[in-house]
């Protein structure tokens, strides 16, 4: 797999790459091949995606080509809203998904994630506005009664795989987003 270093502590050797899937790997000086050290914001690497018991880990990590310095003194950290701290967000993975990601310093939740798996492949963005209309239908309609939180189960564990090959197929993925517009203008009609 491909991907970019996203953060990288030089005194502690560990850092995060972005890869193409979007996701977030951990890694660390013993995981890099070769002796260049990627290290810096954008730096363009190749790794095997792995997994331990604290999330996904990049291993066997090759530099292709160092970033050209544009993005070097960008500090893309996050500020915790709690401990009001500087911060690269940890991933916390449940039933191997992403369930929230925390503040290393204070623990706090810094965002959780949202189970709309089918809805946030389609559109790209666990934010997007059609995303937060099917939560709030969710929380809402659906799990206020024993049909709908049967249905919502039964949601999580069967929609995984399909939004994943939704993801492969942006074709699919355009009709599965049309019909869920052509929804959301019928829900909000008649709100």
């Amino acid at each position: 797999m491909h991907g970019k270093v996203k953060w990288f502590n030089k005194d502690k050797g560990f850092g995060w790459i972005i890869g193409e899937d979007s996701k977030e790997y951990y890694y660390n000086v013993r995981d890099v091949q070769g002796a260049d050290l990627p290290e810096n914001n954008g730096d363009e690497v190749a790794f095997e995606p792995s997994q331990n018991k604290r999330g996904l880990k990049a291993v066997e990590v090759k530099l292709l080509a160092k970033n050209n310095g544009n993005n070097r003194n960008k500090d893309e950290r996050e500020t915790c809203k709690y401990c009001k701290k500087k911060m690269i967000p940890r991933m916390i993975i449940q039933n191997g998904a992403p369930y929230k990601s925390v503040c290393p310093y204070c623990a706090a939740t810094h965002k959780q994630f949202s189970n709309c798996f089918i809805a946030t492949a389609v559109y790209g963005d666990y934010d997007a506005p059609e995303v937060m209309v099917l939560r709030h239908f969710r929380d809402e309609k659906l799990l206020t009664n024993q049909v709908g939180k049967q249905f919502v189960k039964m949601y999580y564990r069967y929609s995984p795989p399909i939004a994943d090959y939704l993801r492969s197929q942006p074709k699919l993925a355009r009709i599965v987003r049309f019909c869920l517009d052509k929804t959301f203008i019928s829900y909000l009609n008649k709100k």
